[in-house]
């Protein structure tokens, strides 16, 4: 092999390095990279497989909805489950008993569920709910479950409950709800992402064959891109499983992100080595040269890219946080395979001669293009920029969609059981939202519980509330039973009837009055004869204490008690029994007893305590006359308690009326007021009821509310702030006071969604501005330039956005989802600037040596067909997110494809070229760190075997014509004639010459013809430089010389077409791609001419 000149090792650097070790060794790399892939593969699991597995929470944890939703959870004893699950239950037949024995069957099924269900709110555990699960035209019932946090595996065996026990029944089931969105959403996220990548490999590999227009070329590519994104998913999927979160989005835009920017980085590379090869370097040579040069490029690019989607790291929300992170290490792996894997298999297959490059089509269109706009830049810079601030403003009438649902096809189970719902409940009854009171006290209170009803009334009277159902209303409405209306109206109504009931007995109340009066007119009647039995009482005991009498008594004792009697029975028992002596003893006998019988009387009766026998003589008179007068006056108290009562009658008649009227007038539950008794709270009624809304300990109460909104929609979000002013309103001297307040469901949570996205995106927006000025002040050494480039990128996404509003929502009739401005601003920003950074490098520094105006031009021409062509790729790759079914994602495509287009053809290609021409020399103001240098010369190739033969006599061009008069110009103080003498001397002031409308002598001429007779000496600069001042330097630095130079001249001369400019190269000793850049150099000035 011959010894190689050019790039080495010896240079220095990385790429130079790099260089020589992928061109030494290309088997090896391409190897390796195949390896890694495999292994990569092999060891992880699918990414897509991981992302079902693990699904991303939206909102982070400690938003304000969802830390009451945790909170209320704990204090109800309840499972945490923020994945909501809808069954719905229809029968159009309406629903009958035997529907509802296979709802019990199915509720007894999932109970027993405990792992996989963590709520389940039926009617038949809480008989309150049926009304609110039961459709009013009683066709259907709903379930609503809670599902733990691993939705996918909860979901699957749920559904399976479901179907079993569903099964055979004559009910219509479906599954809806969030966690039946998610669901569905990863099941078409899977099978899209095969439609996305067909779609974006045909439209890139369409793109490429036409660029190219060699099937091989456009392979190579795709081959990068295909083991770059195998490779970059197994590190991804490695990191997921050491924590890193993934998403759907995360796989989609990783597909679409390696595709735009590995085919973007191939474009750069194979288009300069082509360009190497053009000029006569062979292919490994060539490839050298291309990855010294464009390594560092994109190795820029992919820098500025991969650390703006770094910076989505730190935003808050899944969906974003997720991405960046992912697209990171996406945009690292594909920018080291551009720069290894790539290259070696270009050597592979540029040793074979498989992708030798096809005829450059469009340097002459571009640098058309440059001189327009320079001749006209304000006309440019101001026709872009109005279409631009069109689009723009068409962007700000943008509405955006929080349901999730609606991202998906109406075909999916969870869009068709919400169908369902709509044709049965309205939606705002199906989606829950709760305000939840936490207290440090109990809140089972007559007081506490009257509070929270006021609470409950001024919530209920905000606009757009249809219902609020708490222990304090559960039906919505407070219980008539609760208001003191109606328990004033109960009291009068006992009032009327006590009322009633003394008017009744009126009459019965006079009886009573005169039994009075009669009775103490009798006990008075009766203390007479008291008084009279009184004293004659004493008569008869003061006779019965006289002494006779009292000495008879005294006989009669001893006659009973000496024995006489019994002496004298004795002696009878002694007498023979005959009649006559048993009567005597039996009369003996009789006369003991009736001695007995009389002592014992005499005794009883007093007779020996006289005194004894007066004193309760005198005590029955005093009696007597005591109750004569206490009936007397027993008889006035009545009277008076019948004039008494019959007037209490007449107040109560009055006071029935009075509340009876109260609880006709103040039924309304503004005015009706509300009090629970204590009794009430521990009856067993109260306490059932009190489960599904009152916490065990009484410390948390919460409260249903449903609204007339849609509850996804901007004014439910609002709504939210509205419902907890109105009911902190009410805290104030309340046992509320030192309460807190705060609302948990999807419309609290979209209020959040709403609130973290809104921070993400001015986060995004702050983040990535920054960073690519910052990039593009390091690489510019300037601020002007910096300044309208990120104010054009800015510019271009909101027309982006615009365009998207147009579409989407004025022609088709649906809001942008709310996830598509933050990543289509990264993406285009980034990107856009990346392709900027490219343009606007190359004007620096061909401005520094050829001025402005020719350095536009200049820089719009070498460059116009690679950004172009890597532009329409990027957005190709875009648009390949048409093929799926998920409209968030065929929107974020169509509006990053959009703008990206708009990038490409508009703002790259116009505003920007224009404004440099119009800023000037002031775009590099102020030059921080000295002036910008000259690019670099290429080093020189060494001559090839076919180079070094011998060529043809040189020929000479014939002198030109003479110029024109001097006309005075006026654009740069030269007038045209000494602009002419500058530009046929300077290559630079030639190309500014040409751009102010001035005709160099080689323009004017009208061919460029031969003439052998003359042997004038030129040195190649000179010569080239009269062909064509693009090509000096190159062919200059490439060693063709001025001799091949004149030999392709000289066969153009005298043949047409591509035989003459094979003979050319033949006849020269140059390539044929050589000879062909010669050509049509040759060509251009006459072209030239005719334009201007």
């Amino acid at each position: 092999m011959r010894k190689e000149v050019g790039v080495s090792a010896a240079a220095g650097g990385t790429f130079p390095r790099l260089s020589d070790f992928v061109v030494r060794w290309p088997t090896l790399v391409v190897g390796a990279w195949i390896a890694l892939a495999a292994a990569l593969f092999v060891s992880f699991p699918s990414l897509t497989q991981m992302v079902r597995d693990h699904p991303l929470s939206v909102m982070p944890a400690d938003t304000p909805a969802m830390v009451t939703a945790q909170e209320m959870a704990k204090a109800f004893h309840q499972s945490e489950s923020n994945n909501l699950l809808i069954v719905v239950l229809t029968d159009e037949k309406g629903l009958r008993p035997a529907d509802e024995n296979v709802y019990r069957r199915l509720v007894a099924k999932l109970r027993q569920d405990t792992r996989d269900v963590a709520t389940l709110q039926d009617f038949l555990r809480t008989p309150a709910l049926r009304e609110a699960m039961t459709s009013k035209d009683h066709k259907a019932w709903l379930l609503p479950i809670g599902l733990p946090g691993e939705v996918p595996h909860a979901y699957n065996r749920v559904a399976d409950i479901v179907k079993e026990a569903t099964a055979g029944s004559g009910l219509t089931v479906h599954l809806t709800g969030p966690a039946a969105t998610t669901n569905d959403l990863t099941d078409v996220g899977d099978r899209d992402l095969h439609m996305i990548e067909i779609g974006t490999a045909v439209m890139v590999l369409v793109i490429l064959l036409i660029v190219y227009r060699n099937p091989l070329t456009m392979l190579l590519p795709l081959i990068t891109i295909g083991i770059s994104l195998v490779t970059a998913r197994g590190i991804v999927a490695g990191f997921a499983q050491h924590g890193l979160p993934v998403s759907y989005m995360t796989v989609v835009f990783m597909t679409a992100m390696l595709a735009g920017a590995g085919t973007d980085y191939a474009v750069f590379l194979i288009s300069r080595y082509h360009d190497h090869l053009r000029l006569g370097a062979e292919s490994d040579q060539a490839m050298k040269r291309a990855l010294t040069s464009v390594g560092k490029v994109i190795t820029a690019s992919a820098a500025t890219v991969a650390l703006t989607f770094l910076c989505m790291m730190f935003t808050r929300l899944g969906v974003l946080s997720t991405v960046g992170p992912s697209l990171a290490i996406s945009i690292a792996v594909v920018l080291l395979a551009a720069v290894t894997l790539l290259p070696a298999i270009i050597v592979l297959a540029g040793r074979r001669g498989w992708i030798a490059p096809r005829r450059d089509l469009t340097t002459r269109f571009w640098r058309l293009s440059g001189r327009r706009i320079v001749r006209r830049p304000g006309l440019y810079v101001v026709t872009s920029l109005a279409i631009l601030s069109i689009l723009a403003g068409c962007g700000n009438l943008v509405h955006f969609n929080w349901d999730q649902s609606k991202t998906l096809p109406d075909s999916v189970e969870s869009n068709r059981g919400y169908a369902a719902l709509s044709r049965h409940f309205p939606l705002n009854a199906t989606i829950p939202e709760y305000l939840v009171i936490q207290s440090r006290h109990d809140l089972r209170s007559p007081k506490a519980l009257a509070d929270l009803e006021q609470m409950a009334a001024r919530v209920s009277q905000l606009p757009g509330i249809q219902a609020v159902r708490g222990i304090t209303r559960p039906t919505g409405k407070p219980p008539e039973q609760a208001s003191l209306a109606y328990q004033a109206g109960e009291v009068g109504s006992k009032l009327r009837t006590a009322s009633s009931l003394i008017n009744d007995h009126t009459s019965d109340l006079d009886l009573l009055v005169k039994g009075t009066k009669d009775l103490a007119s009798n006990l008075s009647d009766a203390r007479g004869e008291v008084s009279q039995a009184g004293a004659q009482a004493l008569g008869v005991i003061n006779a019965l204490n006289d002494p006779r009498i009292q000495n008879a008594q005294a006989l009669l004792q001893r006659v009973a008690h000496d024995g006489t009697l019994d002496r004298i029975a004795q002696l009878a028992g002694q007498l023979p029994p005959t009649p006559e002596t048993q009567s005597i003893e039996s009369s003996v006998n009789g006369l003991r007893g009736t001695l007995t019988t009389a002592v014992s009387g005499l005794q009883s009766s007093g007779l020996g305590n006289a005194g004894a026998a007066r004193a309760r003589v005198a005590a029955l008179e005093q009696g007597t006359q005591a109750l004569a007068e206490g009936s007397a006056h027993l008889a006035d108290g009545v009277q008076q308690l019948v004039d008494q009562t019959k007037h209490i009658g007449a107040g109560l008649r009055d006071a029935s009326a009075y509340l009876l009227a109260l609880k006709r007038n103040a039924s309304d539950p503004a005015m009706a007021g509300f009090y629970v008794p204590p009794e009430v709270l521990t009856g067993d009624d109260f306490n059932k009821a009190a489960t599904a809304f009152v916490s065990p300990d009484g410390h948390a109460v919460r409260y249903l509310i449903q609204t007339g909104l849609d509850p996804f929609s901007i004014a439910a979000m609002d709504q939210v702030n509205a419902i907890t002013d109105a009911a902190r309103s009410a805290q104030p001297n309340t046992a509320l006071s030192d309460a807190s307040i705060s609302m948990a469901g999807f419309p609290a949570a979209n209020r959040d969604l709403r609130d973290c996205y809104n921070l993400d995106f001015r986060f995004i927006i702050i983040a990535t501005v920054a960073i690519v000025f910052l990039i593009l002040i390091l690489l510019l050494r300037a601020l002007i330039a910096p300044i309208y480039l990120i104010c054009s990128v800015v510019l271009s996404y909101m027309a982006a956005l615009g365009i998207g509003v147009i579409v989407f929502q004025f022609i088709l009739g649906h809001e942008l989802s709310w996830s598509v401005p933050g990543i289509a601003f990264i993406v285009l920003v980034a990107v856009g600037a990346d392709y900027n950074m490219l343009l606007i490098c190359g004007i620096r520094d061909e401005s520094a040596q050829r001025g402005m105006p020719s350095g536009v031009i200049r820089t719009v021409a070498s460059t116009g067909g690679v950004i172009t062509s890597a532009g329409v790729i990027f957005a190709a790759s875009m648009f390949g997110l048409l093929f799926g079914s998920v409209e968030g994602m065929v929107q974020v495509g169509s509006i990053i494809g959009a703008g990206l287009l708009l990038d490409t053809f508009l703002v790259r290609t116009i505003t920007v070229p224009a404004l440099a021409v119009l800023v000037g020399r002031a775009n590099w103001w102020p030059i921080l760190w000295g002036r910008p240098s000259a690019p670099e010369a290429i080093p020189p190739v060494e001559p090839t075997r076919k180079e070094r033969k011998a060529t043809p006599e040189p020929a000479m061009l014939q002198d030109p014509p003479a110029a024109k008069p001097d006309i005075p110009d006026g654009r740069d103080g030269l007038s045209r004639k000494a602009q002419s003498a500058k530009a046929a001397t300077n290559p630079s002031a030639r190309g500014d010459a040409q751009v102010a409308g001035v005709q160099t002598e080689s323009e004017t001429s009208s061919s460029i013809r031969l003439d052998p007779a003359q042997n004038v000496q030129r040195s190649s600069k000179t010569l080239v430089a009269q062909l064509d001042s693009d090509l000096a330097s190159e062919l200059i630095a490439s060693g063709v010389t001025a001799q091949s130079v004149e030999t392709v001249v000289a066969v153009l001369s005298s043949h047409r077409g591509g035989a003459s400019i094979s003979a050319a190269a033949k006849a020269s000793g140059v390539n044929f791609t050589t000879a062909q850049r010669i050509v049509d150099a040759a060509r251009e000035p006459r072209q030239l001419a005719a334009v201007n």
